[in-house]
């Protein structure tokens, strides 16, 4: 098939809205959907090159296997190995675990499937997971290698019906993945079927220009600033809170869609694709997007701070730096030694790295993420951290139904009497447990304590992607309702359940107008501290070796506390405990080390020293409202 520079341009256009996101433009919020315009240049030209090869009869499916195994392997297997090397020195045991977990399901390319799998409320944050990103080349590979046997069948046995046919396989991955959106976002984020509909809607593409079906010149023009406006548009708009993909992701599949469709290279958008600087920086655009999300996670984690524009200034040219280095050495030359490596040969070279991945990341799986590379006094810390893996029948996992909570189990101090009191929220109430258990003969009244993943204590609305959540907070208070309990404790994540969660601050004010109607008295613990870093314990690994050990650390909380502050400007303050008050200065910075211990398990969640600590400020609290 004939280059099409333009395309190499719109790549440009796709990574580097990638880039930019991930580096922490704030201007483009929405711009992870490069995604989805990778995988809609990616479908419309295999399809374009198998149907080429199709009608010529020159189709093979070993030359075809063996172009992408050099096109893709040397320079993944490359970042891989710089990963594992780097990870192998910063990263703290259960990190390093979990890393070379996602390296082994790297190298098989279902790292997708691997990260739905951890998709789940304990999964770490992504700013741990420097392979985090491969997920997108796994669906890609795994469409590789489903596509061509379907579409070399329907050439064969169905040609007429290949245009209906593959609308009908769009329509339904497209309507499979909005069906899940809802109920299971990670779902209809990281599974290849359900994202499939956007490689095939560039595949459609290429079926139609390959039967000289084409857009008049005169359209193309309109056209392709049409598409080159919806990707913009979505990039500068969209946000990690947008209800995504879905019927939003055809913003910018649509867009590339019109782009590629406007062939013509008389139309403004293609003479600017079609540009050196375009052109070039979309043929290194697989090595830019392989080699800056590492960057990007492993400079944070030893940076233990926001990014600030240096930083940023940095990590693109080291990015560069690396993706240039990738290309002409990884890249480019492995493309052009099929004079010299049979496809077996390719294959078994390929076989044995990705086996040496997969053993390399067993081994460290099975060995606990090597805690022996750290001294143990930096490793004591990990005792305190929340015990995720724990059955916990106070906590709902995510969309549990409320009948596995277990009320007799989930009672503290005493449940007799008239002033029993009640903790209800998300895991922010559940991180207050550890210090109330251990405490609880402190306690003048019983109390019980429910709480729900990511679930925030609500009458009203629809929280995303916890359908249960509305339904099973009203079955607790109907549970309270039968008892003794008569004043009740509200605590979340208020940043999240405002942000990412969909929650109204009027929704909150209408609950707990809800509660003082049916006679109960409410308090809201308000929003603690964020942090910016992602490992506390990695943080006092690098204290310990400043010998800043015998003192508190304080660091400035990067979000929280303007929810921190509306809460208290919404309700009055009798109302309001500022419970950030036990860890923050009047300065506004808050102590995540005190007294040999880390008060943090992450960047927002108490450890159990931080629990105790807690309790010791809402002690008085909860007692007063026992009398």
């Amino acid at each position: 098939m004939q280059y099409r520079p333009d395309i190499d341009g719109l790549r440009t256009i796709a990574v580097l809205s990638v880039l930019l996101f991930h580096f922490g433009s704030t201007t483009l919020s929405g711009g992870f959907v490069g995604v989805d315009v990778f995988f809609v240049i990616s479908g419309y030209l295999i399809t374009s090159i198998l149907l080429h090869d199709f009608h010529n009869d020159t189709f093979s499916f070993v030359t075809f296997y063996d172009k992408r195994i050099r096109r893709l392997f040397p320079a993944l297997f490359a970042m891989l190995g710089a990963s594992f090397f780097t990870a192998y020195f910063l990263f703290m045991p259960d990190e390093f675990k979990e890393f070379a977990e996602s390296a082994a399901a790297t190298a098989l390319y279902v790292s997708n499937f691997y990260f739905w799998l951890k998709s789940d409320y304990f999964a770490g944050p992504s700013e741990l997971k420097p392979l985090l990103h491969t997920w997108s080349l796994a669906i890609e590979e795994q469409f590789y290698l489903i596509f061509p046997v379907f579409l070399l069948f329907c050439f064969k046995q169905i040609k007429a019906f290949i245009l209906p046919i593959l609308l009908v396989v769009t329509l339904v991955s497209f309507i499979a993945g909005m069906a899940t959106l809802e109920n299971h976002a990670s779902s209809a984020f990281f599974l290849s079927p359900l994202r499939f509909w956007e490689l095939l809607a560039g595949a459609i593409l290429g079926y139609l220009h390959f039967q000289k079906y084409t857009l008049p010149d005169k359209y193309c023009n309109i056209v392709s600033l049409l598409g080159l406006s919806l990707i913009i548009f979505a990039a500068l708009t969209f946000s990690k809170a947008s209800h995504f993909p879905g019927l939003l992701a055809l913003m910018p599949v649509i867009g590339a869609v019109c782009i590629i469709a406007a062939r013509s290279s008389t139309s403004l958008v293609s003479k600017l694709l079609s540009t050196r600087l375009f052109v070039f920086t979309g043929k290194i655009s697989y090595s830019l997007y392989l080699w800056h999300w590492p960057v990007v996670v492993f400079y944070g984690y030893w940076l233990i701070r926001p990014f600030e524009l240096f930083d940023q200034l940095l990590m693109m040219f080291v990015t560069l730096g690396l993706s240039l280095f990738s290309y002409y050495v990884f890249e480019s030359p492995f493309r052009k030694l099929s004079h010299k490596f049979s496809f077996v040969k390719s294959l078994a070279v390929t076989t044995v790295l990705s086996a040496c991945f997969i053993a390399l990341g067993g081994f460290v799986s099975l060995n606990n993420g090597l805690p022996e590379r750290f001294k143990p006094s930096a490793l004591v810390v990990e005792q305190y951290a929340a015990k995720k893996d724990e059955i916990n029948p106070c906590f709902l996992k995510t969309n549990a139904a409320f009948s596995n909570w277990q009320a007799n189990k989930c009672v503290f101090g005493t449940a007799t009497g008239e002033n029993t009191h009640a903790l209800w929220g998300d895991s922010h109430a559940n991180h207050l447990l550890p210090g109330i258990s251990a405490r609880q003969t402190e306690l003048q009244a019983g109390l019980y304590a429910y709480a729900s993943a990511g679930c925030p204590p609500t009458l009203f609305g629809t929280i995303k992607s916890r359908p249960r959540c509305v339904e099973n907070n009203h079955a607790f208070i109907a549970f309270l309702e039968g008892t003794s309990v008569k004043h009740i404790y509200l605590a979340a994540s208020w940043f999240y359940a405002m942000n990412d969660g969909g929650m109204l601050i009027e929704q909150m004010q209408q609950t707990v107008d809800v509660l003082l109607e049916k006679g109960f008295t409410v308090s809201i613990i308000n929003q603690l501290p964020i942090y910016s870093i992602s490992s506390p314990e990695y943080l006092l690994s690098r204290l310990e070796n400043a010998k800043a050990l015998d003192n508190a650390y304080y660091l400035k909380p990067a979000r929280g506390l303007e929810t921190a502050n509306l809460i208290q400007r919404k309700f009055s303050s009798a109302q309001v405990i500022n419970l950030h008050k036990a860890f923050c200065t009047d300065k506004g910075e808050c102590a995540i080390y005190d007294s040999q211990h880390l008060m943090v398990s992450d960047h927002a969640h108490l450890s159990e020293a931080g629990s105790l600590r807690a309790f010791d400020y809402l002690r008085e609290h909860f007692n007063r409202s026992a009398k």
